[in-house]
């Protein structure tokens, strides 16, 4: 049993490489099949992760077996939302928005699924990232950072490889100067 708990504690969790995006991807896309922005194909999402990797208002987070390299989890998440979305929709958003396009043509499901769930929320948010204006917050305004996704290889869970990604993101938004983080889930 102690042996297992240091194996939990030496997880060494590195910021994800450029290089670690595609990687990422298809981690997310084998352990969250069902979530929509995994259907959006391997190629969205490595341009989804490497937006989070290129953001000064974001974290990119990846936990690799040491033997092998191999990513056993990944973890993105924000520091600065509204900043970060600005920065994504105007450095990587053609790139997603084509991606998307391309998968949702394959998929006339998804396409509605799109179409019903998503657009106008979507639209609205790019519009307001088109307008959004990087700004220092109010003292009375908290602070919040989101983690927005974290996927662990099935073969790997509970060996804290979350946990790890988790407090190391949690240590970044304490240096970040957060007041709070929040974490939304969906029911089901």
């Amino acid at each position: 049993m102690r042996e297992e708990r240091e194996e939990e504690i030496t997880a060494k969790v590195r910021l994800l490489a450029r290089a670690g995006s595609r990687e990422a991807a298809l981690l997310q896309v084998r352990e969250l099949p069902c979530e929509f922005l995994s259907r959006l194909g391997p190629g969205f999402l490595a341009c989804y992760y490497q937006a989070f990797f290129d953001s000064p208002y974001a974290a990119a987070l990846a936990v690799a077996d040491p033997e092998t390299e191999e990513l056993d989890g990944v973890f993105i998440a924000t520091f600065d939302t509204g900043s970060h979305y600005s920065y994504l929709v105007r450095r990587h958003g053609a790139a997603l928005a084509g991606y998307a396009a391309l998968q949702t043509l394959r998929c006339p499901t998804l396409a509605l699924e799109f179409l019903r769930t998503r657009l106008v929320r979507y639209a609205r948010g790019v519009l307001r990232s088109l307008v959004y204006k990087t700004k220092a917050p109010h003292k009375e305004t908290d602070k919040v950072g989101f983690p927005t996704y974290i996927a662990v290889r099935s073969d790997r869970h509970g060996r804290g490889t979350g946990v790890a990604l988790f407090q190391a993101y949690e240590e970044m938004a304490r240096r970040f100067g957060l007041d709070r983080l929040e974490l939304v889930t969906r029911p089901g």
